[in-house]
């Protein structure tokens, strides 16, 4: 989607996976993040005037955050005029066809799990029409940074009604508008 059409519009869900910086080096070139896509520093992100700009009067914001930057991922939220509610997904990693646990080694640990919280503003409650969503699931690891459809689908029969868009996008979803400058098509 072309910025000029973002901003006509307003949306009552956004769901950003924002390219986080992370300011160790990894060992495996592989794994480096600025090999698949360009990231953004916290002053960057907190800077990101978009997110504002779309947002609806009553809106809920998902926000895709490592667990080493969900402090970040909050008061970036907040200071986009958003409230944290919770934790709304908890991704556990499964690879492979036998479906084993992904084992990312991290400094303190290996991690099998990714988190999106959910901040919102006004009164967004009113447009859900499906609350008994799973917090937990599991789902096979796709390419680089590419988040489960089941989020996507989720939210969707959560929030049906209302306009919708994915910033930072990987994957154009059918219930979604996508802005980011990587997404496929």
């Amino acid at each position: 989607m072309d910025i000029n059409e973002t901003l006509m519009k307003k949306y009552n869900i956004i769901v950003a996976d924002p390219p986080w910086k992370f300011g160790q080096k990894q060992t495996k070139t592989s794994l480096r993040v600025e090999q698949h896509y360009k990231t953004m520093s916290l002053k960057e992100l907190y800077a990101f005037d978009l997110i504002k700009i779309i947002a609806a009067k009553n809106c809920a914001l998902y926000i895709w955050a490592p667990d080493c930057f969900i402090k970040d991922a909050i008061a970036i939220g907040e200071s986009y005029g958003f409230q944290y509610k919770t934790i709304a997904f908890i991704w556990t990693k499964l690879r492979g066809i036998k479906l084993n646990l992904c084992k990312n080694p991290t400094p303190y640990g290996l991690k099998s799990h990714e988190i999106c919280i959910l901040l919102t503003k006004g009164k967004i409650r009113q447009h859900i029409v499906k609350f008994n969503i799973l917090q937990d699931f599991q789902s096979i690891r796709g390419k680089h940074s590419e988040k489960p459809k089941y989020v996507l689908d989720t939210i969707h029969e959560m929030f049906p009604n209302v306009p919708k868009i994915e910033i930072f996008a990987r994957i154009k979803h059918e219930h979604f508008d996508a802005y980011g400058e990587h997404y496929e098509t």
